[in-house]
């Protein structure tokens, strides 16, 4: 899980930003005149707190790690929602982790405004080109926020000491009737209704949903293997045998793959050497270290029998993770996979058929 800051929205409340201001300004990074969005707060030391925050994200990865929404409404006026931009969020905090599932959890602000002001709408006309450039910061204004008919004036709004603008490439603008359900949008337009609710029970897995994440994985660690795969005679061998007794390739080029993990971690074939305590962090921690190379090598000799071994091995695990029943021999794996709509399954050698060697 990667989790974002959570301070941010609690500098902006406390900075009291009532208004948004527009305008433009000098950008010294790309040496021209760019327009500038300004939160405006009564606050200017919790606002450069804020921007403070919004910086660090920057330096991690870029200044488009402030994501930017304006919701318009239909009614009139528009809600503006600062967030964290989670694939930036992801890089900062995970890296470039290519074995685990992504969760991510973050802070967002809201800001509800009753108008929308005519350089909003020549903003987004602005930020419809493929690049478009804009300056995002904070200004402070020493009036009454609070009950405002109209927004400050640019004389009015005064400059905080120390904060630093980002240049920003990106923003979001989304219509009401196009917000979908569950995006910052949609929260953003709903903000006042949003209920804190139970995080659900965990659903059970879907069979697809393990497809795709099974053929993402051994794409990503096992590229080289798989080409060997495609290459060499090895899957044409194996299949001749195996087809007969309901085995598919999917099957045949995931057991192939485990053994050459299981070469390579433990004392042999089927991760032997490893106790049941043992092998899932043994079998983590080498998928996250190992990376492949063309280096000209053949894949090793495994015997029909291995792969049978391997076969039934990863069949009943993946049994155990859809919470069905077991079993111990190949004809009646194939029987309880197929009963957990598990046994159809897509091949990571799409593009090339496994049974046609490539020349």
């Amino acid at each position: 899980m990667g989790v974002g800051s959570f301070d941010f929205p609690r500098h902006l409340s406390a900075a009291s930003v009532g208004a948004v201001a527009y305008g433009s300004a000098w950008s010294e990074v790309i040496r021209r005149t760019v327009p500038t969005i300004s939160l405006v707060g009564m606050d200017g030391d919790e606002l450069a707190k804020a921007f403070d925050i919004f910086n660090s994200w920057s330096k991690a990865t870029d200044p488009d790690s402030v994501e930017l929404t304006f919701a318009f409404r239909k009614r009139g006026g528009y809600v503006l929602a600062i967030s964290v931009e989670p694939l930036r969020l992801t890089q900062r905090t995970l890296g470039f982790d290519r074995t685990h599932r992504t969760m991510l959890a973050g802070a967002t602000w809201f800001k509800p405004m009753d108008s929308t002001h005519a350089l909003l709408l020549k903003f987004r006309e602005h930020c419809s080109a493929p690049i478009a450039p804009f300056l995002f910061e904070g200004v402070r204004f020493p009036g009454l926020l609070k009950g405002l008919r109209s927004s400050p004036v640019p004389t009015d709004l005064v400059p905080i000491p120390g904060l630093q603008p980002l240049l920003k490439f990106e923003v979001q603008f989304v219509d009401e009737d196009q917000a979908r359900p569950e995006t910052i949008a949609w929260m953003a337009l709903n903000w006042d209704s949003l209920k804190v609710t139970k995080l659900p029970d965990r659903a059970k897995p879907e069979p697809k949903d393990i497809t795709r994440q099974r053929v993402k994985t051994l794409r990503c660690h096992f590229p080289v293997t798989l080409e060997r795969l495609r290459r060499g005679s090895i899957m044409t061998d194996l299949a001749s045998e195996l087809v007969t007794q309901g085995i598919l390739e999917w099957q045949i080029e995931q057991a192939v793959c485990n053994l050459v993990l299981s070469r390579e971690i433990s004392q042999g074939l089927h991760y032997g050497g490893l106790n049941d305590r043992k092998t899932e962090e043994a079998i983590l921690q080498a998928i996250r270290s190992r990376h492949e190379i063309a280096d000209g090598e053949t894949l090793p000799q495994f015997t029909l029998n291995d792969v049978r071994t391997q076969i039934l091995a990863d069949g009943n695990a993946l049994l155990r993770y859809l919470e069905r029943p077991s079993a111990e021999e190949l004809g009646s794996l194939q029987s309880n996979l197929r009963s957990a709509s598990a046994l159809e399954d897509s091949t990571a050698l799409a593009g090339v058929s496994p049974m046609e060697p490539a020349e």
